[in-house]
């Protein structure tokens, strides 16, 4: 079927739910598969997710790679695509039909439970085999630098597959790199896990141009947050949502952690599409965040619609930042959960009074979840 591109791109793009069909669809020839693919590649750590195992190609090839020697139209029943799609109880007979076909309904359930997490720790290895063939010479230097003693794959990748990129979670990521490191007949060294998933979040940052959503986690070694998220300031601008995740930190930290909030800072004001935000674990610096936001807002861009804080600690300057956002009225949502420190003047009040006098719509709303709204914030932080 000669169809232009155009026209399969659109057609597709109502199948981008359907994993099935998409599978399907880019093992008929070349041209299909150059369609599909940026489909299937937007989120493939979204294939290793538990809640997605029906969706999901798990025998064949979920993600539909296609090699450089495959035939334009392959028929051939023993190659490495996998045509059609199984049910789950298919998958599990195929896999031991002997203890599927007992009495004994806890052996079943091991069964099952078995077969899909092998299924998923399989498809978390493809995928960082496969943005590994990607990695150019120095990025693979880096990585036997760090004592990953292994061949650089002599297998060339058929497209550049993180071009195709829109979803990142680093949590996802070293999740992969876990079971990419631990798998068979690999014996990696412990630090492994965290290199890979250094080496590739760079590499994301640095040529996903189609990112559009970001959960980046940082904690200690904090040298090592602040220089990740100092990458994804100076080389995306198109993120639609942001969340980030600070973990605990000690006294004699101040300094570096203060300097990852900054940079989160400068990541959000780089931002031109930013519709969402999410910031979690802030104990102090969360005026810098708070004032990055509303010059965001006031700026020539005016996407910014929902903010949500958790377990974050305000002190006297943040409350009076947020109180000073008269951006107000256009966003969408405002949620402070399980959040510290309001100042002296009562903000949760404070911010009730201004949704009534901005007159936020019957769409939009405040929720206070949690709040310690008698805690007084010290005024020296």
């Amino acid at each position: 079927m000669n169809l232009p591109v155009d026209l399969l791109k659109e057609i597709f793009g109502h199948f981008e739910q359907d994993r099935h069909s998409l599978h399907a669809c880019a093992l008929v020839n070349r041209t299909w598969n150059s369609v599909v693919i940026p489909l299937l590649w937007r989120n493939p750590f979204g294939l290793a997710k538990i809640e997605n195992i029906e969706s999901a190609n798990i025998t064949g090839n979920p993600l539909g790679l296609m090699t450089d020697n495959a035939n334009d139209v392959n028929h051939n029943n023993d190659n490495i695509f996998e045509t059609s799609l199984e049910d789950l109880e298919d998958l599990r007979r195929r896999f031991d039909g002997d203890s599927i076909m007992s009495d004994d309904e806890e052996d079943d359930l091991w069964v099952s439970e078995t077969f899909v997490y092998q299924s998923l720790e399989q498809i978390k290895r493809e995928i960082i085999s496969t943005y590994l063939t990607c990695c150019n010479d120095f990025e693979w230097e880096i990585i036997r630098d760090g004592g990953i003693d292994m061949p650089r794959s002599l297998a060339k990748p058929t497209y550049d597959y993180i071009k195709f990129l829109q979803v990142v979670n680093d949590a996802d990521v070293m999740e992969a790199a876990r079971a990419w490191a631990n798998g068979p007949g690999n014996n990696f060294p412990s630090s492994a896990p965290q290199l890979i998933t250094r080496t590739l979040l760079k590499k994301f940052a640095q040529a996903a141009k189609k990112l559009k959503w970001v959960s980046i986690h940082l904690s200690p070694p904090w040298d090592s947050s602040l220089r990740l998220i100092d990458f994804f300031s100076r080389h995306q601008f198109r993120i639609v949502t942001l969340a980030i995740y600070f973990g605990e930190s000690e006294s004699e930290d101040y300094e570096i952690v203060n300097s990852c909030l900054k940079q989160v800072a400068t990541l959000i004001k780089m931002q031109d599409n930013l519709e969402r935000f999410v910031i979690e674990g802030v104990k102090y610096g969360l005026p810098s965040i708070i004032d990055a936001l509303r010059k965001k807002r006031d700026g020539l861009s005016h996407h910014l619609k929902e903010v949500l804080f958790n377990q974050c600690k305000f002190n006297r300057d943040a409350c009076h930042g947020i109180m000073s956002w008269h951006f107000l009225e256009d966003l969408c949502s405002l949620r402070f959960v399980n959040c510290t420190n309001y100042a002296p003047l009562d903000m949760a009040d404070l911010l009730k009074e201004s949704m009534v006098m901005v007159r936020m719509g019957d769409d939009n709303y405040l929720e206070l979840v949690g709040l310690n709204e008698h805690t007084v914030a010290d005024s020296s932080e």
